[in-house]
């Protein structure tokens, strides 16, 4: 899960180009590496949304990733963010479950993990 101001072909291609160099500072080359037989099939990508303001963007990427792994538990090896992205205070939490329910929607019956 991540967000970028660019057009996602670019960010794809920059991201395809980290992982064949295998750039440690890359969150798909990090979990690719770290969980053995994963691949990414560039050409199903979901948006879960889109915002045009960079404080914006960050804000709901913190909202979504918090709400997949708010506690930390699941092991950062099985997600493909090297950060958490913004620190947002403990009361987002209660819309964790309404956000994992957006997201199961934009993504279908995929496993997000």
């Amino acid at each position: 899960m991540g967000e970028t101001g660019q057009h996602y072909y670019d960010r794809r291609k920059q991201h395809q180009g980290d992982v064949r160099n295998r750039k440690a500072t890359n969150g798909i080359y990090d979990h690719l590496k770290n969980n053995e037989g994963h691949k990414v099939n560039w050409d199903k990508v979901n948006f879960l949304d889109k915002e045009i303001n960079w404080k914006g963007r960050k804000i709901k990427e913190s909202i979504y990733i918090n709400s997949l792994n708010s506690t930390m538990k699941i092991d950062p090896s099985k997600l493909m963010n090297l950060e958490k992205g913004f620190d947002l205070n403990p009361i987002w939490s209660e819309f964790n479950p309404v956000v994992r329910d957006i997201i199961q929607k934009k993504i279908g019956n995929r496993n997000v993990f």
